[in-house]
């Protein structure tokens, strides 16, 4: 029973972090074209690392360790453009969804009005 108990705690925890992940995210969407950018660029140091590996190894320099670290900085930028982008998606379709509602609740209200309802 206590294992339960525990699991439910660190589910409510676990939640809470996600809101606060997911307010803070929000207000990322304002700059959502720059962390495009931001993943764009991230990409094209990718590139370049790739591209002077053979100059860093001349010079003794870890090449694969400025590929790692630009690939996963690619990748990191990437996911954080796709999870904004999918907020500001997603929060465009509730927003219609309750202008929606609101207009059908205005209708029926109209309706009742009308039926003497």
């Amino acid at each position: 029973m206590q294992q339960l108990w525990i699991i439910k705690k660190k589910i409510v925890e676990l939640s809470e972090k996600v809101k606060l992940l997911f307010r803070f995210c929000v207000d990322l969407i304002p700059d959502k074209k720059l962390l495009k950018d931001t993943a764009k660029l991230a990409s094209d140091r990718r590139s370049f690392a790739m591209s002077t590996a053979p100059i860093l190894e001349a010079y003794g320099d870890n090449w694969e360790k400025a590929e790692l670290e630009a690939r996963l900085n690619e990748e990191r930028a990437d996911a954080l453009y796709h999870l904004i982008d999918t907020l500001d998606r997603t929060e465009k379709e509730r927003t219609a969804f309750q202008g929606k509602q609101h207009r059908i609740a205005g209708e029926r209200e109209k309706l009742r009005g009308t039926l003497g309802i």
